[in-house]
């Protein structure tokens, strides 16, 4: 072995010179090379620094300058000392090799050792005279050693030589002899091994090189460091020292966003998903692991020897066990130190593979995450959108219930998140099977076949936790289930809050989030419960299998156990049972995974909208050819249909449940084949008697028949029709949202062909329900174009914004909150417009963009259209308003359920008599009767002057971040929630009492140990001697001793530890530790029971009872400042927190700081020196734990905070998935994501770094403690036996875990904390008036008059804002009529929510039928009254349930209410079945009025998803969220019936039928006149004509009364504000009439 070990050591350095030279060779013949570290990387925006210089931000690009350069300054120094210290100790290497060449002669020897030849040592001086050479190169030229490779070949031999060194010095035998023994050639053999280690350690420290000219990249104008990482040593990666000056940073101040570096190149979304894009294949996983096969490979690397190494720490033990066990071998030697020094190197280099492979764990689920986000963003921009009746599932009991799987956003928050933490913890697929491998290999090399016995019997075992983990699995998913539920209904509640304010229905949606919260809760105390016995199961089998193991081995085999045989199996038993033990679970995770996974390909192989599209091309013959609308120059038009039927998207679906049974065939066949089972024929022949299939086997979608048009280019065209008649569908169908059946459709885009167009699709799409962004009224606008003033300004002008621009608090700069929250219909329906006009595009589509503003502006708006803004575009426009609209229309369409009654020019409509079909008959259009709400001359006078309405409130801009430590007050909250002090106090003892049983147990195997190594210790003689005399001592054992000679007891032997191995009772031992070992299991299960089944329960339970009261009573102004996400975060993530890690984390940090204490008790008390480097080590503790939980308490607030972006972009882009697809702009979306993306992942990815940085620290300061335990062992051999020893290495360990717990427990639950802090946050918000006031409640009948007193009311939106009602003060009679008119800002809105204290007055009175509203509760208030808001809002589920909530009223009460509103035909009879059959439709079709046929009005993600004909509407009918599966009217009709159902004495109607056909308003006026005889009604209207004949007006002007009197004596009262709004209209004669027929019939 020594002749080879001299050839390899002469024959390798001698080649590296002639390599190396080769190598310098090819490279210099080559242009361009590949960097062996990192590729440097290219800045693109090498300008932005000038860019970035904008006021706001001087001072703070300054700090980042001066920072930046003396970061830099400082690295080029350390850079230069670390390659002075290269070229010293290269130089000194040489110098060794010299001085060996020098003094050693052939031949001579010493001591007897054979001296090494002058061939051998002088091979020696050559390679390093190389190195030499190349370390000069390496200082002074940086730019050609990065070029050749310098450092890279330098590293190699460094590596090389300390290699050889060791084997050397190994095989040399000098490590058998005392030091003080070695001869000159083992000094100098030495100091050459440290030199080269050294070296290898400078190869380390030394930074990759950089180019001088790398600059930090910007993101918009906050400069963001290049990541450390990229620059980092080897070293530097291998310890997370990189981290070092953010967790610097963090220490001394709050991290903000801006202070986290960049992610590197390779890790931003965008490179990862066109990785992944590359590589994509038809499954999933597979594209998966193509893209990430290389990270993920790295990772395996750094796995396995992790594994190794962790059973390599245990045997390194064993040999300094063996050694104290060894009475004749004399002192340490150097051979027995080597093996503590073995035990520092293994744990370290476990570390270091540990933390590398986390490290490429986060960065593969980091990438993984991304790519899925991306995939699921990008899937979802081009989805068809199907039915929401695909979204729902039955239940074993036929249940039809919600399908949460098919939730898009339950694949981004949940499948994700459940994806990212199995891959995290990947490496125990294939990592535990190797511990568990290589440990079974360790316990038969030690325990021979008993082992085989042991782990046999341990095998046989394990189904038992895996069948524990199965009923576990049911109640996850049951808690699951309930936590959907509950979150269901709060998302309802929170989602439409007006509505449930305005109804008074908090305290019952309360008590039905509250009855799922309790059946949530109690399935996690039914989880908890039996988690805490099956701990007793789980703990137990360990302890069995120990049992088995050790009897096999010294009663079967009949062995002598010793103390390094026990304590080593020990060890590498708890490494086998934690890796089997772990295992189930890691595969149900892995199968959770899968599921997720599946989910996820699900939804990806989903269908797309199809670009069928026949893409056309608008150029100036094709303007210059259409002079005849209906007549072609080409073979098909230019934009418009030829023979065309569309239908809504749908999947194809089969009915589950029939009448008879069908056959295994004819089910297999229905499968391949569109055409209806027998099954389904049955059922569709005999709807009665056969029970109902599931409606999606027999609802028929609206459909659009046989459509051709021709729309001219360049020219305005009208699609008009009834309500329902197919406008808005027919504007889809030419976006391509509809599913073509036949025919052909024809639009010139820009976006099918060229998929990188900017400019987007040539496309404006503006739906019937505004889609606005979270953002500025200037973004939405703007719609991602660049600012052109002059156009801008024109644009605001042209869709009449100007003066609601003025009444906002910043402009056109305001904040509009989520889905424009802040603005009114008719101002977010203008900003639409806005944003279509400012467009570059050539196609404007329009659907109903009048119909939420008045005349004055629907004019000045029309006018706009018409005018130079718009000039040779074409606009396709859906509308009421036929009136102002037609003469300047060059073609129209007329339709009427879903087909063309005609079209062509408007002379042919009316003709034909097409136009007369779908409108009022009347002499005046209806659409001229609606009052001025724009900018009259006396407005814009008095806004001139100052005299604006309030503006709204700012909504919050960014969610705020609590920062600094978690405040004391949060853990009292959360101490007194749970049980208070006491309860605690408690569960610390029972913890104190768990500990105390678990030494007793280590320490009983202690005992056994030294009872067989003839005679020895003991813990309590130990203890003895530190505090009674010796000859006392000696007394008591001769008391205790036997008389006759016989061998001492067990007793006497436990206490005194006096005995034979001959005389020692295995069984008595084995027993005792049995009975040791089930006391901590029951003390532990009784704990489990305790914090989580008692404690935790009774704090869930009352913080979630706390939050959900404060959000219910808070006031309307929380809700339209805070984004919906937000809160439901809070009861979500917030919540689950609450549940289970706060506790959890609390329970680990107790657990381990009593852990800690009993561990230095135990160490302590065997070798009281360890209390010196026991200090030193806590203090090293303490200061890592005080630089690592500010920062990390930081990133993970930072994580949270970017979290809500995601999802919030990804609901907002999917609201909008219409409008964003007709603008093209699918690319800027996505670029969104993946920007919000990079956010959260550049904070995850810090967060995790800074957590391995912890890590490594802890590690090697644990590493230390068993190194100075090790140390101190060997120091003490002959006074310390050999099962203390063994006890005191054990405790060792355990003291590095519990420190390491200890700090993550207490970090972790600072970061659980947040969590609490974010939800008593919450509870700070203001409160509104109590619900009840006991005392003070009104009648049971109140109120029975109606009548309504108003007294000197002021009214501001916050206390800080202007005043909107100014002391105003009236009187309404009861039953009486009264509308409510006046121009925008004038506080008619405001007076009607007044009413219901909504806004609380600042002074004055309200009083309904002589009671001050403000003395009684507000439920007393809100459920006796009525509002019909102008943007009504539906709850998920059925039409039973958005009109009688909580199940109050008779069905036959809620038709009637239907029928009276005119959403069903007054002829339709109550449905059998929850979807009618084809023949009861077709029989209620002949009777029902205009407005049977469904109407949609945006997209199906924004509107509609399938369409409800009125006379297939029964009270089980299926309600989408929001309503969005009816039209507007539709919606509108629904509230409406939702007041008639209340019966109310009074009634608010806030534009409620604004959006209806002017027949249905006529017919639901009829009804309010007949049928609401005694109510008091207040109608706020645009339409004169609607309150023309009611018995009072209030004219509102500024916040104040201006007028209050009878239409008809307004309207003669020359100068009245009313005259000249009905003067406006230009239909005063009509107007004038209808309220002097109203005076004739009050007079008669």
């Amino acid at each position: 072995m020594n002749d080879a070990l001299r050839l390899a050591g002469t024959a390798l350095p001698l080649a590296y010179p002639f390599a190396s030279a080769l190598l310098l060779v090819y490279l210099s013949r080559k242009s361009i090379h590949l960097d062996q570290y990192e590729p440097i990387r290219s800045t693109d925006n090498s300008d932005d620094l000038d860019n970035s210089d904008d006021l706001d931000n001087t001072a703070n690009n300054l700090d980042r300058a001066n920072n930046s350069t003396r970061s830099s300054t400082h690295a080029s120094v350390v850079a230069l000392g670390i390659n002075l210290a290269r070229l010293g100790l290269t130089a000194l290497q040489l110098g060794l090799a010299v001085f060996s060449f020098v003094h050693f002669n052939p031949g001579q020897t010493d001591n007897n050792n054979e001296q090494p030849s002058r061939l051998v040592i002088s091979a020696t001086i050559l390679p390093w005279s190389y190195a030499l050479v190349l370390a000069f190169v390496f200082l002074l030229r940086p730019t050609t050693a990065y070029r050749f490779w310098i450092r890279l070949q330098l590293d190699l031999f460094y590596v090389l030589e300390l290699v050889l060194m060791s084997l050397g010095i190994y095989y040399s035998g000098s490590l058998s002899q005392p030091v003080s023994e070695w001869v000159l050639e083992y000094k100098l053999q030495d100091a050459a091994w440290l030199t080269a280690a050294l070296l290898v350690w400078v190869s380390l420290l030394t930074r990759p090189y950089q180019p001088s000219n790398l600059i930090k990249k910007q993101r918009g104008e906050i400069p963001v460091a290049v990541s450390s990482e990229s620059a980092a040593s080897v070293y530097s990666i291998l310890t997370f020292a990189w981290v070092n000056s953010l967790v610097y940073l963090g220490y001394k101040r709050v991290l903000q966003e801006s202070d986290l570096p960049n992610l590197e190149a390779e890790d931003l979304s965008l490179t990862t998903s066109n990785q992944f894009t590359l590589v994509k294949r038809k499954s999933l996983v597979r594209s998966l692991f193509a893209a990430l096969k290389k990270d993920a490979f790295i990772q395996i690397m750094w796995s396995i020897p992790h594994s190794v190494f962790l059973i390599a720490a245990p045997l390194c033990s064993k040999n300094i066990i063996a050694y104290i066990e060894c009475k004749d071998c004399g002192p340490p030697t150097a051979s027995n130190y080597v093996w503590v020094f073995a035990l520092l190197a293994t744990t370290l280099a476990a570390s270091v593979c540990q933390n590398g492979s986390y490290r490429f764990a986060r960065r593969l689920a980091l990438k993984t995450t991304s790519i899925i986000n991306t995939e699921v963003f990008k899937k979802s921009l081009r989805r068809k959108d199907i039915a929401s009746s695909t979204e729902f599932k039955e239940d074993e009991e036929g249940n039809r219930k919600k399908d949460k799987s098919a939730n898009i956003s339950n694949l981004v928050a949940v499948d994700v998140s459940t994806i990212e933490g199995s891959i995290v913890s990947m490496d125990q697929l294939y990592g535990l099977p190797l511990q568990a491998v290589l440990s079974s290999i360790g316990l038969y090399r030690l325990l021979g076949p008993a082992a085989v016995v042991g782990i046999g019997f341990m095998i046989v075992t394990m189904p038992l936790p895996a069948i524990l983990a199965s009923v576990f699995m049911r109640l996850f998913n049951s808690i699951m289930e309930s936590k959907d539920d509950r979150m269901d209904i709060l998302t309802e509640m929170l989602s439409g809050m007006r509505t449930v304010k305005y109804f008074g229905w908090e305290s019952k949606f309360v008590e039905k989030i509250t009855e799922a919260r309790e059946k949530e809760l109690k399935d996690n105390k039914t989880l908890y419960t039996k988690m805490s016995f099956a701990n007793i199961a789980w703990s137990i089998m360990p302890l069995v299998n120990m049992v088995v193991l050790l009897v096999a081995y010294t009663v079967f085999y009949g062995h002598t156990i010793t103390a390094s045989v026990l304590f080593t199996t020990l060890s590498l038993f708890e490494i086998l049972s934690s890796s089997l033990s772990t295992l189930p679970w890691t595969f149900i995770s892995t199968m959770e995974t899968v599921v997720a996974l599946r989910r996820i390909s699900t939804f990806l192989d989903e269908e797309d909208v199809e670009r069928d599209t026949t893409l056309t091309k608008i150029d100036v013959k094709t303007r210059s050819s259409s002079t005849a609308p209906t007549a072609h120059v080409a073979s098909h038009p230019v934009i418009g249909f030829v023979r065309a039927t569309f239908s809504w998207p749908s999947k194809k679906v089969k009915a589950v449940k029939s009448a008879p049974k069908a056959g295994w065939f004819q089910n297999l066949k229905s499968k391949f084949s569109k055409a209806p089972t027998p099954t389904e024929q049955g059922n569709d022949s005999s709807p009665i008697d056969a029970p109902a299939p599931e409606p999606e086997a027999v609802i028929e979608r609206f459909q659009l028949t046989n459509v051709s048009a021709d729309f001219p280019v360049g020219e305005l065209s009208l699609i008009v029709g009834l309500t329902g008649s197919g406008k808005s569908a027919l504007l889809l169908a030419l976006l391509g949202e509809l599913e073509r059946i036949e025919g052909h459709m024809y639009l010139p885009r820009l976006d099918y062909s060229n998929h990188s167009n900017d400019r987007g699709s040539g496309i404006a799409y503006v739906a019937q329900t505004a889609w606005l962004q979270n953002g500025t009224v200037r973004d939405n606008i703007l719609f991602g174009k660049a600012l052109n003033q002059e156009r801008y300004s024109a644009v605001l002008e042209g869709c009449a914004l100007t003066t609601d621009l003025d009444v906002l608090e910043h402009r056109d700069l305001t904040e509009i909150g989520e889905q424009g929250i802040t603005l009114s219909g008719g101002q977010k329906q203008r900003v639409s417009l806005a944003r279509a006009i400012y467009s570059d595009a050539s196609v404007l589509l329009l659907d109903d963009c009048l119909s939420a503003v008045d005349t004055h502006t629907g004019r000045h708006i029309f006018q706009t259209l018409n005018g130079p803004l718009l000039d040779g575009r074409t606009i396709l426009m859906a509308t009421h308003q036929v009136q102002l609209t037609l003469s300047a229309a060059r073609y129209v369409v007329v339709l009427d359920k879903g087909k063309v009654v005609g079209s062509g020019t408007p002379e042919d409509c009316i003709h034909h008599g097409w136009i007369d079909h779908v409108t009022l008959p009347a002499t005046v259009s209806d659409q001229s009767s609606e009052v001025d709400t724009l900018d009259g001359d006396k407005s814009a006078t008095d806004l001139k002057d100052g005299k604006k309405a309030a503006s709204p409130v700012k909504p919050k801009d960014e969610e705020t971040k609590a920062e600094g430590t978690v405040s004391l007050k949060i853990y009292k909250y959360y101490f007194f929630a749970t049980g208070g002090w006491i309860a605690w106090v408690l569960l610390v003892g029972i913890y104190a009492l768990d500990q105390a049983a678990v030494v007793a147990e280590k320490s009983w195997l202690a005992i056994w140990a030294n009872k067989m190594a003839e005679t020895t210790g003991s813990l309590v003689l130990d203890a003895a001697h530190a505090v009674i005399p010796e000859p006392v001592v000696a007394s008591v054992k001769e008391v205790f001793a036997p008389g006759n000679g016989s061998t001492y007891g067990a007793i006497t032997m436990a206490a005194f530890g006096e005995g034979t191995p001959e005389s020692v009772n295995v069984g008595f031992y084995i027993g005792v530790y049995v009975l040791l070992g089930l006391i901590p299991m029951i003390i532990s299960c009784f704990s489990t029971y305790y914090a989580m089944a008692v404690l935790n329960i009774n704090g869930s339970r009352y913080i979630h009872a706390q939050l959900l009261h404060k959000i219910s009573r808070a006031r309307s102004r929380f809700f339209d400042t805070t984004p919906v996400g937000r809160i439901i975060n809070r009861f979500s993530a917030d919540i689950a927190t609450v549940d289970n890690g706060l506790i959890h984390s609390l329970m680990t940090l107790m657990f381990s700081s009593i852990m800690i204490m009993s561990t230095g008790f135990v160490i302590s008390i065997n070798m009281p020196l360890f209390a010196i480097p026991a200090s030193f080590i806590i203090g090293v503790y303490i200061a890592i734990a005080v630089l690592y939980v500010p920062v990390s308490r930081d990133l993970k607030r930072l994580n949270s905070v970017s979290r809500s972006p995601i999802l919030n972009h990804f609901n907002e882009t999917v609201n909008g998935l219409t409008t964003i697809r007709a603008y093209g702009f699918e690319r800027r979306f996505q670029a969104k994501n993946l920007s919000n993306l990079d956010e959260n992942n550049r904070a995850y990815y810090w967060l995790w770094s800074a957590s391995r940085w912890l890590g490594w620290r802890l590690d090697l300061t644990s590493a230390l403690v068993s190194f100075c335990t090790g140390l101190l062992i060997l120091q003490r051999w002959g006074q310390i036996e050999s099962g203390w020893a063994g006890l005191c290495l054990s405790y060792s360990t355990m003291f590095n875990m519990c420190v390491s717990w200890m700090i993550r427990g207490y970090a972790q639950n600072e970061m659980n904390m947040n969590s609490l802090e974010r939800i008593i946050e919450y509870m700070n918000v203001e409160e509104e008036a109590p619900a009840v006031i006991e005392g003070s409640r009104p009648p049971a009948s109140w109120p029975h008059v109606g009548q309504i007193s108003i007294e000197h009311l002021t009214v501001k939106y916050s206390p800080d804002s202007p005043v909107v009602i100014k002391d105003v003060s009236l009187s309404i009679r009861g039953g009486e009529k009264v509308g409510v008119v006046g121009r925008t800002g004038s506080g008619k809105s405001t007076l009607a929510i007044s009413l219901l204290r909504i806004l609380e007055p600042t002074s004055g009175t309200i009083r309904i039928d002589d009671i001050d509203v403000s003395q009684i509760g507000l439920h007393d208030l809100r459920s006796n009254l009525t509002i019909i808001p102008q943007d009504p809002i539906l709850f998920m589920g059925t039409l039973r349930f958005n009109l009688d909530p909580f199940g109050e009223r008779e069905d036959i009460e809620l038709w009637e209410a239907l029928r009276r509103s005119h959403i069903i035909p007054a002829t339709a009879t109550k449905a059998s079945s929850n979807t009618p059959t084809p023949d009861s439709n077709s029989s209620n079709n002949s009777q029902a009025p205009s407005t049977h046929d469904q109407e949609t009005t945006a997209s199906p993600s924004e509107e509609a998803e399938t369409t409800i004909d009125p006379s297939q509407i029964t009270l089980d009918t299926e309600v989408q969220q929001g309503g969005s599966n009816f039209s507007q009217g539709q919606r509108q009709l629904i509230a409406l019936a939702r007041a008639l159902v209340r019966s109310s004495k009074i009634i608010i109607m806030d534009e409620a039928t604004a959006s209806v056909d002017f027949e249905t308003d006529l017919k639901i006026q009829t009804t309010i006149r007949e049928e609401m005889i005694d109510a008091t009604i207040i109608t706020i209207a645009h339409r004169i004509r609607t309150i023309a004949d009611f018995d009072r007006v209030l004219v509102m002007q500024a916040g104040e009364v201006a007028e209050f009197d009878k239409p008809y004596t307004l309207m003669r009262q020359e100068g009245s504000l009313f005259r000249e709004l009905c003067e406006q209209s230009t239909e005063l004669d009509s107007l004038l009439a209808i309220s002097e027929a109203k005076e004739r019939r009050a007079s008669a």
